[in-house]
């Protein structure tokens, strides 16, 4: 009969045995990632060429003074201001349909090339000229758009959309 086995012995691996299994797999996962480990190197020589790593390994090495710098500029009452602000104004261009704004865009880009133009026009505009100008039709169509914008920011907005702290105006004609 056999004998009940009382200690299993686990076969152990020379230093020199070990560290070459642990190369080869090391080797395999090189291999199996071998595009995302190129790709990471182009991007840590892009980092580094630009000294961005440097600036990353120096506020590490300094993590407690950055830190308390970085706190105690966050804790003052403006630049708290000035954050909630810039999330606002994440929040606001998100919420911004680009479809539509676009061929507005396009048209100030066209305003400011002329308004270049006429840096150097010493004419001066008095009312009549003005007058003259809104039977142009180019003049026309933009003080409707104007126009427009003004009464769709006037206008009251949706509940659930109402900004804090506004107090809701009598609806006037003009």
């Amino acid at each position: 009969m056999a004998e009940p086995i009382t200690s299993i012995q686990r076969r152990t691996l020379s230093e020199e045995e070990q560290k070459k299994q642990d190369l080869k797999e090391i080797e395999e996962v090189l291999l199996a990632n071998k595009e995302g480990i190129l790709s990471s190197i182009e991007i840590l020589n892009g980092l580094q060429s630009n000294g961005v790593l440097t600036i990353i390994n120096g506020l590490l090495k300094e993590g407690e003074e950055v830190m308390d710098i970085l706190v105690k500029t966050i804790d003052q009452p403006g630049v708290t201001k000035s954050i909630k602000n810039l999330l606002l104004m994440g929040g606001l261009a998100g919420s911004i349909d680009v479809d539509k704004i676009k061929p507005m865009l396009d048209r100030l880009n066209n305003g400011l090339e002329r308004v270049s133009e006429e840096e150097e026009n010493p004419h001066k505009t008095n009312i009549f000229s003005l007058l003259k100008l809104l039977r142009d039709p180019e003049v026309n169509r933009t003080v409707t758009l104007m126009v427009s914008f003004l009464q769709g920011m006037g206008q009251a907005p949706a509940q659930s959309e109402a900004m804090p702290n506004e107090k809701k105006a009598p609806d006037t004609d003009v």
